[in-house]
């Protein structure tokens, strides 16, 4: 039998520490997609960086405003994100 224990790990184990790996076929897909007038190195840099921390509130189980008011006692900062109603951007005490 498995034991299938939850593992939590500290937030800093989160953040990527490898780059991230393309296929071939991948790379020579974007590079014919991609306009002229853009960097394909600008493209492969942007790529290697970590993605910004966000949540999105499934308002089907909970209002925004009670997300929010259930989430305050957490010491989170959240930004709304300009597009989505329903989703911040997450800063979190380390």
């Amino acid at each position: 039998m498995l034991n299938c224990a939850p593992v939590f790990l500290p937030w800093y184990m989160l953040v990527a520490q490898h780059t991230v790996y393309f296929p071939d076929a991948f790379l020579t897909q974007m590079r014919e997609a991609m306009p002229s007038t853009l960097s394909f190195d600008n493209f492969l840099a942007a790529c290697q960086r970590p993605l910004r921390r966000s949540i999105r509130v499934n308002t089907l189980k909970i209002s925004v405003a009670d997300f929010l008011q259930l989430t305050a006692p957490y010491g989170w900062t959240l930004t709304p994100i300009p597009w989505c109603e329903e989703g911040f951007w997450i800063e979190r005490g380390r």
